[in-house]
């Protein structure tokens, strides 16, 4: 009895432990990911097309690197570093996770009967200029950019503090979902993590909010809700974990997001 105790005992620290690393690594590169500029070619939208294998862009920022290449809404991309747009993978390969300072573009422009043609996108040059703060909204920035350690520091000294406890887990799980709550720049992290990271960003947002239900309906004792409705935390949780956890591990194999644009 008293071993089958300390397995069960061994078994949720041991779970707790691998929750830890799982989400300070996330929250670490969250931290570092913030730092880094994302590149942005210039228009904030666009329509994908798989019958004539094409991107339709939308708006165009003034100012931007599409713009000072003439690329103008309404204009179909047919391919980028002459990959043909068979599917969205050369744009996330070049625009998404890419490291090339010049992208090229291949276009069509509906209102021209002048056929294809190539302009190039320098990226690596487009970086805006960094902000003038002073220090106090210096000083008010520096929790927006480390937001994720105060819920990650919480929730595992409540899980360690007491990991037989389901209340403890249910808040250190939700936590663990506020900390992927952020906008992640995917081309910011580092390769051998991208895929790890994308699938924590996929599945923990959307459990946390199941997990947000779930916890506030039994602690610290059961709600009138949960009294009359004691089966829906679980359909809740179960949505959560069915819509998002195959993506998420998707896109942990593939090594990032490919799959989602595919």
């Amino acid at each position: 009895m008293r071993t089958a105790i300390s397995l069960r005992r061994l078994l949720r620290y041991l779970l707790a432990i691998l929750f830890a690393v799982a989400a300070t690594t996330y929250s670490v590169l969250w931290v570092q990911h913030v730092r880094q500029a994302t590149r942005q070619p210039g228009f904030v939208s666009y329509e994908y097309s798989a019958a004539t294998r094409s991107m339709v862009v939308g708006a165009v920022f003034p100012g931007s690197p599409a713009e000072a290449a003439g690329l103008q809404t309404g204009d179909r991309i047919v391919a980028i570093d002459g990959k043909p747009l068979e599917s969205l993978r050369p744009f996330y390969e070049a625009i998404v996770v890419g490291q090339k300072d010049v992208v090229e573009f291949t276009t069509e422009r509906p209102s021209s009967a002048g056929g294809r043609r190539t302009m190039k996108l320098a990226l690596r040059g487009s970086q805006p200029a960094p902000l003038r703060m002073t220090r106090l909204e210096h000083l008010l920035s520096l929790p927006i950019g480390y937001y994720p350690l105060g819920f990650l520091v919480v929730g595992l000294a409540v899980l360690f503090l007491r990991p037989d406890d389901p209340h403890a887990w249910l808040l250190a799980l939700l936590f663990g979902g506020f900390v992927a709550g952020g906008p992640l720049f995917e081309g910011a992290i580092p390769p051998p993590l991208r895929g790890f990271a994308v699938g924590y960003k996929i599945v923990m947002p959307w459990l946390s909010g199941a997990l947000f239900y779930y916890f506030f309906a039994v602690f610290p004792s059961p709600s009138p809700w949960d009294r009359k409705l004691p089966w829906l935390k679980y359909v809740l949780l179960a949505v959560a974990i069915i819509a998002t956890v195959p993506i998420g591990l998707r896109c942990l194999f593939a090594g990032g997001a490919l799959p989602l644009y595919l």
